[in-house]
């Protein structure tokens, strides 16, 4: 059973749930100057903290290929218990 909580007064932003993805720069130089806007397609991924909505950020996940984002934020919310919502464009694509 979810748990709810009361709306009050609460900073802007709160009732959304946050995640952080982090893509490596490291070892990505031209002659000792680093290349603006150029990264590795790996990193981590983070879930960050909202009292709102009781989340409390676990140990970070990371990431080995672009193409692992998808199972690793699964991964996340997963273990964050994050239940997330199909919206009606999804609904339209995916039948259960």
């Amino acid at each position: 059973m979810a748990r709810t909580a009361k709306l009050g007064k609460d900073k802007r932003g709160d009732r959304t749930i946050e995640v952080s993805i982090r893509f490596w720069t490291d070892k990505i130089t031209t002659k000792g100057a680093v290349i603006q806007k150029h990264a590795w397609d790996s990193g981590t991924i983070t879930m960050k903290r909202n009292s709102l909505h009781c989340i409390r950020p676990k140990t970070s996940k990371p990431f080995n290929s672009i193409l692992d984002l998808p199972s690793v934020l699964a991964k996340v919310l997963e273990e964050h218990e994050i239940a997330l919502h199909p919206s009606s464009k999804t609904r339209k694509v995916v039948k259960p």
